[in-house]
């Protein structure tokens, strides 16, 4: 079934639409998700168009069929059903088993040590930063949807006012 709704009129409209239904209204998971920047993705739902990367990337993650994301014509998913994204696009691993590669490395004393240690550190202090990231634009969203409720509340009241 094509979805065409007057909403989903813009590739904006289609972002919105695709950050409601997945990841219950909140972009900077679906950014985070679809491994674009949150900031660059906010400037996508504001109107900016996507670069194709980014688009592929959302196609990869999502399993959005393209022609539908550019134009909103067609289905809306690639073969026209909804991927199952319970199970995350990743390299198969066991982490039992990255862990035990790693201690072998670490515990080498080789420069190859040095570097994953390296490595583990700068990551940690990402994957820290990008926790810390997304909880602040959780809180600004909502905080921004309360200045909005507001201001439409001031100008109502204005209104009766007059």
């Amino acid at each position: 079934m094509s979805r065409e709704n007057s909403h989903l009129g813009t590739i904006k409209g289609r972002l919105l639409h695709l950050v409601e239904m997945f990841e219950s209204g909140i972009p900077a998971q679906l950014a985070r998700n679809a491994g674009i920047p949150q900031s660059t993705f906010h400037n996508y739902i504001k109107g900016r168009l996507p670069s194709i990367e980014h688009l592929i990337h959302i196609h990869n993650t999502y399993r959005i069929d393209l022609t539908w994301l550019l134009t909103g014509k067609g289905e809306m998913f690639v073969g026209g059903k909804e991927a199952d994204l319970d199970t995350p696009e990743r390299p198969e691993f066991k982490i039992s088993d990255a862990l035990a590669m790693a201690a072998r490395v670490l515990e080498s004393g080789t420069t190859y040590a040095t570097a994953l240690y390296l490595n583990i550190q700068h990551f940690d202090r990402a994957v820290q930063a990008e926790n810390r990231m997304t909880h602040l634009e959780t809180g600004m969203e909502a905080l921004l949807s309360k200045i909005s409720h507001l201001e439409q509340r001031i100008s109502e009241l204005a209104a009766d006012n007059d």
